[in-house]
């Protein structure tokens, strides 16, 4: 592949005076791909774990597409690939942007840095983010090696191993109670006798009143957090709490006593968000003085009062943010989120930080991270065929493995095991009268197998009462405890189907091998094995050799046996 800079990187700005400074996407590099009919591409969305992170073909006569923080390319026929990213990512999420050309007879790649309203004071350096391309043949060694240059400039935090437990979330959602975390403590404590290795019990959200008024605990929480935390830490398990402190109900206290710590628009009126996961909301702008001594009180007050030791932080999120401007114009977006989460993690000390929001920004400030939307019991949404789910969720989470155990333990949240719909669901928020979405048993191991071959930290969300009475549905779950070590390595990248994710992954632990293939489509396919080599499947219990066939929306997890 021809790759060809055509516009040298800015160099870094010093403000003369008080002034802003290219407000919005400031160009940072442009390179040409000249007479190329077709382009392979991988785009990223790193602002958020649910934005999309997909394998594509773009021809000459095809629309843009933009990919968030990182881009890779390979040309039809060739085996070189090209990586485009950013050395570090203080000042902006970064942006690339590939599109056809006409002046090239190919393609380009724009790289773009967002510096919002950004205004250099005197003196001021800014842009030290800089564009880095790495070309190569090896796709796995291309990713680690980016991944490690952001490392080098930026730091990390990787816990010494792979936290695990139970979460509420997906079955019993903002309807909560006191009772169903006793009870769910209360079966996880048999299984943990048994030997099962569960280490935390995380209350996610809905446990408040008004879903983000923090110190203030719903009615059905009428014994408490503190006293909550208490009953878990005395069972043997660590407590871990949800904590979303970028937006705010609109009834909350911080909304109502400090409209000054509000995010506004430009022209000064309040950004309010009709609906999100706490509600009719607003943003708070931490640029804004006192708003950050806000941050680190209630930090303190989850740490030391009620002995949160894993804390599963919800957001930012640096698109809806932009729905408004900074108070204090010395900061962009990613500058002042990179500060919020900079004060969490010094105020929190030794405890578990898990990011849920910008990935780039949480860099060097999380233990774990979320590296794919909710785990949901549907394969597509509304079973609308035109909106594949499942595959969105599981693909994204195996691409994303090459950051586990390099920027952070990678986490996916929950596995959701039971065979009945929650009353509780999303889906019924809106509709009571609809139901639940379940797996097919196909289905069902496609999200075994990419919990199995993606490692990461792993929760449980079943009512726990309810699945130590299902010992097939424990078994199960026995084949993700403890969750593998190891990175996944994609071994068909760029898939010559043009299928949005590869099939097959690999997952050396030190110990053992394992191959997972992964049929995403509508019909039954057969795969070719790695020749000379023989397998033990892990859920259908047979020797595989040569050869694999898969039914539609399917999976398998082998053994290799050496």
């Amino acid at each position: 592949m021809e790759f060809i800079e055509v516009k040298s990187p800015r160099e870094p700005v010093v403000g003369a005076a008080a002034r802003p400074f290219a407000p919005g996407r400031v160009l940072r590099a442009l390179w040409h791909i000249p007479r190329t009919e077709e382009v392979r591409f991988l785009r990223f969305g790193f602002d958020m774990p649910g934005e999309p992170v997909f394998f594509g073909r773009m021809g000459r006569g095809d629309p843009e597409v933009e990919s968030v923080s990182l881009l890779m390319l390979k040309s039809p026929g060739d085996g070189e690939m090209v990586l485009c990213g950013f050395r570090s990512y203080e000042w902006s999420d970064g942006r690339f942007v590939l599109r056809p050309s006409p002046g090239c007879g190919g393609f380009e790649v724009a790289a773009f840095a967002d510096y919002d309203d950004f205004t250099a004071g005197p003196g001021e350096e800014v842009g030290s983010d800089e564009p880095v391309v790495l070309r190569g043949t090896d796709y796995n060694g291309l990713l680690e090696e980016w991944a490690k240059i952001c490392v080098g400039t930026m730091g990390c935090r990787i816990p010494d191993h792979i936290p695990t437990g139970w979460n509420d979330w997906q079955f019993y959602r903002n309807d909560k109670t006191q009772e169903d975390i006793l009870a769910g403590c209360d079966a996880l404590k048999e299984l943990k006798k048994q030997g099962w290795p569960l280490e935390f019990i995380q209350i996610d959200g809905g446990y408040c009143m008004h879903l983000s008024e923090w110190s203030q605990p719903k009615p059905e929480f009428s014994m408490g957090i503190g006293a909550v935390s208490k009953y878990v830490r005395d069972a043997g398990f660590r407590f871990g709490l949800w904590f979303a402190p970028y937006i705010q109900n609109v009834r909350t206290r911080v909304a109502q006593e400090h409209p000054e710590w509000l995010l506004r628009d430009r022209e000064g009126k309040v950004v309010e968000l009709g609906t999100s996961n706490v509600g009719r909301s607003v943003l708070i702008d931490y640029t804004v003085p006192g708003a950050l001594d806000w941050l680190r009180e209630k930090i303190r007050m989850l740490v030391e009062e009620w002995h949160v030791e894993w804390i599963k932080l919800d957001g930012p999120n640096i698109t809806t943010y932009r729905k408004g401007v900074l108070r204090d114009k010395r900061y962009t977006f990613q500058k002042m989120l990179r500060e919020t989460l900079r004060t969490i993690a010094e105020s929190a000390g030794n405890v578990l930080i898990e990011g849920e929001g910008d990935m780039t920004a949480a860099l060097g400030f999380v233990d774990l991270h979320r590296v794919q939307t909710d785990n949901m019991t549907m394969w597509f949404i509304d079973n609308d065929t035109t909106q594949p789910y499942a595959p969105r969720v599981y693909g994204k989470e195996l691409i994303m493995s090459f950051l586990h155990n390099v920027w952070w333990c990678n986490h996916r949240e929950n596995i959701v095991l039971r065979d009945y719909p929650s009353p509780h669901a999303f889906v019924r928020e809106t509709d009571p009268g609809r139901c639940e979405q379940l797996f097919t048993a196909n289905e069902r191991r496609v999200q075994l197998a990419s919990a199995m071959i993606a490692p990461g930290g792993l929760l449980l969300t079943d009512p726990m009462a309810e699945l130590i009475r299902r010992p097939e549905l424990l078994a199960d779950a026995a084949m993700l405890f403890p969750p593998a070590a190891g990175r996944t390595k994609v071994l068909d990248p760029f898939p010559e189907d043009d299928c949005r994710y590869p099939h097959c992954y690999e997952l050396d632990t030190g110990g053992k091998r394992y191959l997972a293939v992964f049929n995403w489509g509508e019909t039954t396919r057969d795969f070719s094995l790695p020749a000379g080599k023989r397998y033990r499947s892990l859920f259908f219990g047979i020797e595989r050799v040569g050869a694999l066939t898969l039914g539609a929306r399917s999976a398998d997890v082998m053994e290799e046996i050496r």
